[in-house]
């Protein structure tokens, strides 16, 4: 299968009344298409104004010759009408685009795949949507018996001594990634493409009537394309083996370093059509490649692709900020993030796809005998543990830890896994909020 594929069924080539291509032509088209609109009620108009003193002097004029220079001169009015209305349609629509991408700018959608989950390592106090009270980060971690010893299993090279905090900057998409994408989304090339850090649409309308349209904005290290509507044809449409293959063409065409994804089993996904004929058959699939900073994971940043019938391509995500370390921080002791856990700083994981809190487990926790932590992963995400993600293009970007352990409960073992703070500072903060952050028994 080509990727550059030209037999999508939306047509890549830009008809001749596309206004950014062909100007003139589009002017005189839209012109020529709003006369006859406007003929019906020019000819109106002048037919009353014309009877209106018909039979006053003189004989009746040939029915046939008045309707035939009645339209003629009414159609020739319309013309001129329409060449202003054009004109003041066109000033408005601009006008508007342009307050419309002011707005973008402010309000440009930036936060990846799983907010939710970023809110929550931080720390943050949640307000569900529907409800007036909130749910502290204590709600959501384990409330661990206070004589339940803590076992540490770690293998010491699971934690590196020290960590990176990383800021971003503008990423600037050079113009062949550019070209690649808008070929990929089989879209019209713009005239005199840059490189630059300016937001940049293109899409099959210059209105908001658009049905598939790509987004540039290097303020977040953003570019992604997509059909609006949900998947309604079932027909040819990929494996998840195809998928995946097509996901790292993508990433090498789209301008990523392949050295730097992976893709994790349970990124892909499939989409199921919602109405229509085909209602609950497979309409697309999709899947994450995942990016990683230092050899870590760096949560919801990457490619993010989805191809349904045909295997066309429905969507297409680059998340990708140009990162410059910051500072270099010491992690957290174990004594550090078993403390944590005490203090119920340490939320228990989501459960996937669902983005919920078991918290049945939760209650099950509460009769721990012993926790035995086994595994401690870090793992990049935007935000500060205990501060949240950062507003505005200005971003910060910190580790966590996902800790994995093994709950002794009854008669039974309980595998868990706990998002924990991995920087000494943000555990300190965290368990001691009032006192200076320090990093007590270090590690040897």
């Amino acid at each position: 299968m080509n990727i550059f594929t030209t037999d999508h069924p939306m047509t890549s080539r830009s008809p001749c009344s596309y206004p950014k291509e062909h100007p003139f032509v589009s002017f005189v088209c839209s012109v020529l298409l709003l006369a006859p609109l406007i003929t019906p009620f020019v000819i109106w108009r002048l037919y009353v104004y014309l009877t209106s003193d018909m039979g006053a002097e003189g004989p009746p004029p040939d029915p046939c010759l008045a309707l035939a220079s009645l339209i003629i001169f009414a159609f020739a009015v319309s013309l001129i009408c329409a060449v202003p209305l054009v004109l003041l349609y066109r000033l408005s629509a601009r006008c508007w685009k342009r307050w419309h991408a002011a707005q973008l700018r402010r309000t440009a959608y930036r936060r990846p795949i799983a907010t939710t989950l970023v809110l929550l390592l931080a720390g943050l106090f949640l307000a569900p949507a529907l409800a007036q009270d909130v749910v502290s980060l204590e709600s959501l971690s384990p409330n661990l018996p206070a004589n339940a010893p803590m076992v540490w299993q770690v293998p010491s090279n699971q934690i590196p001594r020290s960590l990176g905090i990383y800021t971003n900057v503008p990423t600037i998409f050079p113009v062949p990634v550019l070209s690649n994408a808008i070929r990929l989304a089989s879209l019209p090339m713009p005239r005199n493409l840059t490189a630059s850090t300016n937001m940049l649409r293109v899409s099959d309308s210059d209105t908001e009537l658009w049905s598939r349209s790509l987004d540039v904005m290097p303020l977040y290290g953003q570019l992604g394309y997509r059909i609006r509507g949900e998947p309604t044809n079932p027909t040819n449409v990929p494996t998840a083996a195809e998928v995946t293959q097509l996901a790292w063409q993508y990433a090498r065409l789209l301008g990523l370093n392949t050295a730097e994804l992976f893709e994790r089993p349970q990124s892909r996904r499939e989409l199921m059509c919602e109405y229509g004929a085909f209602t609950n058959h497979i309409g697309a699939i999709g899947t994450f490649l995942t990016r990683k900073i230092g050899g870590l994971e760096m949560r919801d940043y990457g490619l993010d692709v989805e191809f349904g019938a045909h295997k066309q391509v429905r969507r297409f995500t680059v998340l990708w900020p140009t990162l410059k370390l910051a500072q270099t921080v010491p992690t957290a002791t174990p004594q550090q993030i078993m403390q944590s856990i005490r203090a119920r700083k340490t939320p228990l994981a989501m459960l996937e796809p669902e983005g919920t809190i078991d918290r049945a487990t939760l209650a099950v926790l509460e009769k721990t005998r012993t926790l035995v932590v086994t595994k401690v992963k870090p793992t990049y995400a935007e935000g500060r543990y205990g501060k949240g993600p950062s507003n505005g293009p200005d971003q910060v970007f910190t580790p966590y830890a996902e800790v994995e352990a093994t709950a002794q409960v009854d008669d039974t073992n309980l595998h868990i896994r706990l998002m924990a703070p991995i920087l000494a500072q943000d555990a300190t903060l965290l368990t001691y909020p009032t006192s200076p952050a320090s990093t007590p028994n270090r590690r040897n």
